[in-house]
């Protein structure tokens, strides 16, 4: 006998006298199966009976479902996740906003089925997680569902450039003198070091656990390598500012701190990047002369001079361009 819309279920056989016993074969949609056993006395009863009719009522346990929403490092329960539950036909079967400490209950999941957890809009400052689908047992014990939630990360890249020297042209006036040009290229520096500190308080996403890094905290030191590019990754997301403090020979240190916004962005960019050229100068060499006459401080108009390299200038790929004279 299978229970009818109004809970009722009842043997229509025409059973003899004795005694008898019911147990579920299967439970309802949504409900815990029950190893209850109900008995029956169907013993004779007396003549004036003409019906021995036998009622019980059998209960049985609805599933449960508990679901939270964590952060996947520290384990802290989250507010503002939009969360919902599909059925393996895609139908919506609950949807809600998680309470940090308060898991959202379900009941009456079917056993034996496949139900997926989605979340639509992840928290602020974190990333929104993949599906969690889980199954449903046939146990009255609270089952429970838990989606972690991963915070994104911060990617700092400086790509280090300078000019180069690279060739010379040589300009004849009209008055015979020759003026050398020295033509330059841009290209990468090599060890430049620079320092990073924390701009603000960089603060934990789940809003309870300790700050990250505390404003002006020095966070680390990076230097560029051969292709002059220097990087820092896996820093948590947020404002941070650059100094230089040492720069490549024969460039001018950038003394100015150079702020970087890193801040977290949305639920679907799980590394935030700041992937920036900055140039260096080049150190200038200026020559002058002043002209005086020996033994006074009278200055001389009229005398002329040349410029000689005193030792060979090579470009930045090892050719000669002037020779020593």
């Amino acid at each position: 006998m299978t229970s009818d819309e109004n809970g009722k279920a009842a043997f229509t056989v025409d059973l003899p006298l004795g005694q008898y016993y019911v147990k579920e074969l299967k439970a309802p949609a949504g409900f815990v199966s029950s190893d209850e056993v109900l008995s029956f006395d169907a013993s004779y009863q007396g003549q004036d009976i003409p019906v021995i009719r036998l009622n019980q009522i059998k209960k049985n346990e609805p599933t449960t479902f508990e679901f939270t929403k964590s952060d996947v490092t520290t384990g802290v329960e989250l507010d503002g996740a939009t969360l919902t539950v599909f059925d393996k036909d895609g139908n919506t079967i609950d949807s809600w906003t998680s309470v940090k400490d308060q898991p959202h209950v379900i009941k009456r999941l079917v056993v034996g089925e496949t139900y997926t957890l989605r979340e639509e809009f992840a928290p602020y400052g974190y990333l929104k997680a993949t599906d969690v689908e889980f199954s449903v047992e046939d146990t009255a014990e609270v089952q429970k569902v838990e989606m972690k939630d991963e915070v994104p990360t911060a990617l700092l890249i400086i790509n280090k450039k300078g000019q180069f020297l690279d060739n010379v042209s040589l300009v004849e006036h009209t008055k015979g003198t020759v003026e050398h040009i020295f033509e330059y290229i841009t290209g990468s520096l090599t060890e430049v070091t620079f320092e990073i500190y924390a701009a603000e308080d960089i603060k934990a996403a789940d809003g309870v656990s300790g700050d990250y890094f505390k404003a002006d905290e020095l966070i680390g030191t990076i230097t560029t390598d051969e292709t002059g590019i220097a990087q820092m990754g896996e820093l948590p997301v947020g404002k941070y500012y650059v100094k230089e403090v040492a720069t490549a020979h024969g460039y001018v240190l950038d003394g100015e701190p150079r702020y970087v916004d890193l801040s977290y962005r949305d639920q679907e960019t799980p590394v935030v990047t700041y992937d920036e050229d900055w140039q260096n100068n080049r150190q200038r060499v200026f020559v002058n002369v002043l002209k005086k006459e020996k033994n006074t401080e009278r200055v001389l108009e009229g005398a002329t001079f040349g410029l000689y390299a005193a030792a060979d200038i090579v470009s930045a790929f090892g050719k000669v361009l002037d020779r020593s004279r």
